[in-house]
């Protein structure tokens, strides 16, 4: 393993499970303005 794979790795990790993060938190308000708005 080079020195660049072994920063590079860690790094692309945090960023996909950021986006993970992301997705799902997006997902949830989504769903939450969808409630949001039938509740009327």
């Amino acid at each position: 393993m080079s020195a660049h794979q072994f920063v590079a790795v860690p790094i692309k990790n945090g960023l996909y499970s950021m986006m993970r993060k992301w997705q799902k938190v997006n997902a949830h308000h989504i769903v939450m303005l969808i409630y949001i708005s039938f509740e009327d």
